[in-house]
């Protein structure tokens, strides 16, 4: 989020559409951390552990 609140103050554009730059870094952030905790859910929360899911993909 550090880095979104900095390209945010310097108002940092795409070079060809002049769109900001800004919320997209901000919201790879949050999706970042999301991520996180929805894997440390999987890791130690059993109830969120697919119970039949086998080794391999899907058929």
């Amino acid at each position: 989020m550090e880095t979104g609140a900095d390209i945010a103050t310097t108002g940092e554009t795409t070079a060809q559409l002049k769109i900001a730059k800004a919320p997209f870094i901000q919201g790879m952030g949050v999706l970042c951390g999301l991520t996180g905790l929805v894997h440390m859910a999987k890791a130690f929360w059993p109830a969120f552990a697919a119970e039949d899911a086998s080794e391999g993909g899907t058929l």
